[in-house]
Parts: structure tokens; sequence; C-alpha cells
């Protein structure tokens, strides 16, 4: 399967090799550092079809028999392309060596380490391009590797002092497959993932969240630099701009054989069938068309006796401060930039959201200009086109001054627009009864509560069920109801 989505990738970048991403493939396994985990079976595998010992066939075969079964996608938005089975059944063992591996013949797998790095281990076949990598592991601790799995590999002592997996969302990334544990749910974000595979996890609640979040991995898309949206849903002016990369042509040409398919698209394989299950009713779930109601008992706090006050603002005639940066993030910026007016200028432009592209212009003016930019502070995470984002909205903000404040009087309308989804008959009612209890409730502090108890007015009964609806006015947890809460915040 990855290997068919690289072919038709390695077609879509022949026409362009800013179109779309470098496909990735991510293998997640519940225990990695063990003796017996998991990661280390498929890790095995790898092995094994570096060195050709292993039958194609009969894989082509049940991968070509589930997709004809099954040729819609989970959200019905298209098929699965009869192109895309008939790449998967021309697959050749030089395909998977040349597209997984960067070989041309088999090979066995060595292993090497990332100098002063204990998180990451790199892979290559020794019949590959020198220096081409196609795996990465990812671990807390890496290095246990060394002891529990690789044992019978050969390592390599080469140099290698720079982070893969910091550079590994880059189209230029020779890594093809991704292994590791749950660092990959969470707070990471990258467009490349085609593949996902789930080793041994899933199933228990706990990892089901884990999952839905791994999956979220997998659908962030972006057909042009700035454009992170499926090429179906382009609008006018996104289309236009895909049009100064390719040519209207050509790009009829992909939507007709529908080569886009295969990169927007996520396989997601599992050990356990439960667990696709699992995943299938969780999409299901979030993206359901939901009944909403309005909440008409919520009311505006009337009991509020203080002014509430909010600053008003006028425009102001300040000069837009100079930017501070580290000088080694300015020097990036200008050899990304340059110096002066060229025709890079205008490919920066193409390269830019929509959104900007009217102040890119003078912001690329801003930066050459002398003392715009003080060479100061610590380096961040940032690459140079972030930069130059960054220092387009800052040269052009819009001064404010402070005017005088203001009593609010009719801001305040959120209360008016919450609602809940999908009650049942009646629910409703008792909800909005169980909320007009608490709003109207005679005890209005937790003080007068335990004054009344002590002068014996209330029982502990009584005084335990009050003290639960003031202490927990929160609608989730109104009576038995489970409920789903939309805010609409109005400016």
């Amino acid at each position: 399967m990855f290997t068919a989505i690289k072919k038709e990738a390695e077609f879509i970048s022949s026409i362009n090799k800013s179109l779309y991403h470098n496909p990735l493939l991510i293998t997640i396994a519940n225990e990695v550092n063990t003796v017996k985990a998991d990661l280390k079976l498929f890790f095995q595998q790898l092995g094994i079809i570096a060195s050709n010992n292993y039958e194609l066939q009969p894989a082509k075969d049940s991968i070509i028999q589930d997709l004809n079964v099954n040729r819609d996608f989970q959200f019905k938005t298209a098929n699965v392309p009869s192109r895309f089975i008939n790449l998967i059944r021309d697959l050749t063992k030089e395909d998977l060596l040349k597209y997984v591996f960067h070989s041309s013949t088999p090979g066995n797998i060595e292993y090497t380490r990332i100098t002063n790095n204990s998180r990451e281990i790199a892979f290559r076949i020794k019949t590959a391009e020198a220096g081409k990598y196609f795996c990465l592991l990812v671990a807390s601790d890496a290095t246990n590797w060394s002891d529990n799995v690789l044992t019978n590999y050969e390592f390599t002592n080469t140099p290698l002092t720079n982070s893969f997996f910091k550079d590994i969302s880059k189209n230029n990334s020779e890594i093809n497959i991704l292994l590791g544990s749950r660092i990959f749910t969470e707070g990471w974000d990258s467009n490349r993932p085609n593949i996902i595979n789930l080793i041994n996890m899933g199933v228990d609640e706990k990892a089901q969240k884990l999952v839905l979040q791994a999956t979220g991995r997998g659908v962030r898309i972006q057909p042009i630099n700035g454009v992170r949206k499926r090429l179906k849903y382009f609008s006018q002016s996104e289309k236009e701009k895909l049009q100064t990369v390719l040519p209207l042509e050509k790009e009829i040409e992909i939507i007709n054989n529908q080569n886009h398919l295969a990169l927007e698209s996520l396989h997601i394989f599992a050990t356990n069938k439960e667990v696709i299950k699992k995943i299938i009713e969780g999409l299901n779930k979030n993206s359901a068309t939901k009944d909403w109601s309005n909440l008409v008992s919520v009311k505006k706090n009337t009991d509020i006796k203080e002014d509430l006050l909010i600053a008003t603002y006028q425009d102001g005639s300040e000069e837009i401060p100079a930017y501070k940066m580290s000088s080694v993030e300015y020097d990036d910026l200008i050899n990304f930039v340059g110096k002066e007016e060229n025709l890079h200028d205008k490919i920066l432009l193409m390269q830019s959201p929509d959104s900007v592209v009217s102040t890119i212009i003078d912001t690329l003016k801003e930066i050459r200009k002398e003392g715009r930019i003080i060479k100061d502070g610590d380096r961040k995470p940032n690459s140079p086109m972030d930069n130059l984002l960054i220092l387009n909205n800052h040269f052009h903000q819009k001064p404010k001054k402070f005017k005088s404040f203001k009593k609010v009087s009719n801001e305040i309308v959120h209360y008016e627009h919450i609602q809940v989804a999908n009650l049942k008959n009646g629910e409703l009612e008792v909800l909005e009864k169980e909320i007009t209890d608490i709003l109207t409730s005679k005890y209005k502090s937790e003080e007068e509560l335990v004054m009344l108890l002590q002068e014996k007015k209330i029982d502990h009964t009584q005084f335990k069920l009050e003290f639960e609806k003031l202490s927990k006015p929160d609608l989730f947890s109104l009576g038995d109801f489970s409920v789903e809460i939309n805010r609409k915040f109005l400016q």
C-alpha cells in the first residue's frame, strides 16, 4: 500500500515538486523498549522484506480483494480508484526496495545513532545509496533498543549529528517509516502520514483516545503551500493560486485519473479488528449531524451591582518598533529572502498564504532596511518562512491608543446561544428545570448554607443536596445527563 502511494506521489512530483507531500508510514506500538516489545515484531518483518526473503503475491492478492469489496472511503467522499488497485497489482519486489528502502538490491538492515541524542535511532540497508536512511525510531530512550532488539543487527558508527525527527515533515526527508509509541499521539503535527499501523494497542478505553489522536496525525493535507484542504474543496482564489504551480490541463489530468486520492487518504491497519471498529465508531460520533436545541433557562446575571467596564481604543500614529531576533535566525532569514529585491521575491509571494500576499512585499522591504531587525535574544525553533510570516504580522499591526473606559451595556449575549445536542424526548425539559432550580436556589452562598446547618434550620441531607447545587453548576454534571454543549460566543 505504501509503495503504491509513493508511486502516485512520484507521478505528481514529476509535474511539480512543490505539490502535496512526501508520504510517510507510521507504526505505533504499545511497547517499544522491552525484550518482547510489540514493535520488535514489525521491525523483524522489515528485515525479511529488505532481504527479499518473502512472497509478495499473496499479500497483494489479500489487499486487492479487501479493496475491491470495500471501495468506499469512510466518509463516502470517494471510492478507492481502480488505478490505485492496479498499481498494487503491478508492484514488484524491486518497487518495494526502491520506494521504501532507497535501494535497487536486497540487503541487511544496519543502524546508527545520532550524537548526543538518545531519542532517535536511524536505519538503512547496506545496499542503499550512501547516507540514505529509510526508517527512524523515536522513543523516550531509543538507545535501549541496542540491548533489547538490535543484538543481531550491525551497528555503523556514522557521525550523525542532526535530528531526523526535527525535519521529518520536510519534503526532502528521506525517512519513509517512523517507528514509536505514544510519542506521536499528541504535540506533533505533520502532513506526511498516509499509513498508520497500530500494533497491540487501542482496545481499552484509555488507549482508544490515544488511537484517535494518532489518527489525527494522518488527516493534515496540504496540496500546495499555505492551503491545507483537499483539492476538491479549493475556493476559486485557491484554485488560482494552485495554477501558478500546476497548469490547468495538468490539474484536470490529476483529478480525472484520481492520482491525488492516494495522497489525500489515510489508510489504517491494526493487529486487532476491534481497534478499527472503535476508530470508526469514534469518527462517526465526532462527525455525526447533531440535533441542537437552545437552552432558554440560562439567563443574564442581573445581580451584579457594580458597573462592568471595558477599555476602548483609537487608532494610533506610533511607528511600529523594530523586531528582536537572534543573530542566527536573522542570518538564516537574510539568506532566505536575499539582501536586495530579486526574482525570488515572486516565489516567496506564491509560497505565502492568500491572507498576506498583499503585504509580504512591504515586509521584505522592512526586513532589508537598516535597523528594522535587532539581532538580540535566544534562537527560537522557527524556519525562515515562519519568521517571514511573523515579521509580516509585526510590521503590519495597527497601533492602538487607549481612549477611555465604557460601561458594558448589551455586549454580553453569549448566554442566549448555549445549546445541547441530541437529547431524547422530554430530556430537554428536565434539563431546563434542573438549571432553573440551580439559578433560582434560595441559598445564594456556601456561608449561608453552613449558617443554616449550624442553626439546625436544615438537616445534613438537605445541606449536602443544596451544597452540590452551589458547588457544581456545571451543565456537564447536571442530574443524570451527559450532554454536549455548543457555546456560540459573539463578538
